[in-house]
């Protein structure tokens, strides 16, 4: 597991930010029409700065993979490469994945931290024995 080390928090930051910048580009261009090969600037910031913080999350805490944030976030990725597949239906998908983000942002720590394998709330592998 990745400890806390100076800088982490900021790391977080920035990753987050950045995604946002690339989410807005990308669903931008889509909304407007854009192709999405047209977009693949966005798409690169938007999928770079994902990954960093899936990876951040993951080496933090290994629940993360079995907690419903961790699930989610795994399917919003393959949801989202349906932009490509389905061109058409690029501006829907888009909606629907900014949606399943605000709820999965802002839903109660007891539904984020729910652990599918352990049927409870986990915030830690500690939380095993509890």
């Amino acid at each position: 597991m990745l400890p806390d080390f100076v800088g982490k928090r900021l790391l977080k930051i920035s990753l987050r930010a950045l995604h946002l910048v690339g989410l807005a580009g990308f669903a931008g261009g889509i909304m407007l029409g854009v192709l999405p090969s047209e977009l693949k600037l966005w798409w690169h910031l938007l999928l770079v700065s994902g990954i960093g913080l899936i990876i951040l999350d993951v080496l933090s805490n290994l629940i993360w993979l079995i907690q419903l944030r961790g699930i989610l976030i795994v399917a919003k990725l393959m949801v989202l490469g349906g932009v490509w597949w389905w061109p058409d239906y690029a501006p829907t998908i888009v909606i629907i994945l900014i949606l399943l983000s605000a709820v999965v942002a802002h839903a109660p720590s007891g539904l984020r931290y729910w652990s599918v394998v352990h049927r409870k709330k986990m915030k830690t592998i500690g939380d095993i024995k509890g």
